[in-house]
């Protein structure tokens, strides 16, 4: 339990430092001068994502289908990507 906790905080401590990254020190407006934000301020501006993700598989990309479309042309070991900016080959294919 206690080994749980203290990797839990070590997370929130690397995700803390990750948003500090990100974000920076933030200018204030009246002062003029920069100040570096508290972890409270890091946490508002995180956004969490809302809803559920979509039930079944994912769609399949464009990539997938060429990859698909190669394999039953019998030439799926080949690099699809060199192979299209060849266009006779593209084109013999």
């Amino acid at each position: 339990m206690v080994s749980h906790l203290r990797e839990e905080r070590r997370l929130g401590v690397c995700e803390n430092r990750v948003l500090k990254r990100i974000f920076g020190p933030e200018g204030e407006q009246v002062t003029k001068e920069w100040r570096k934000l508290h972890n409270e301020e890091f946490n508002d501006l995180v956004v969490e994502p809302e809803g559920k993700r979509p039930l079944g598989r994912p769609r399949r990309r464009w990539e997938d289908i060429i990859q698909m479309a190669l394999q039953e042309a019998r030439c799926g070991d080949t690099d699809w990507i060199e192979l299209a900016q060849d266009r006779d080959s593209w084109g013999h294919l």
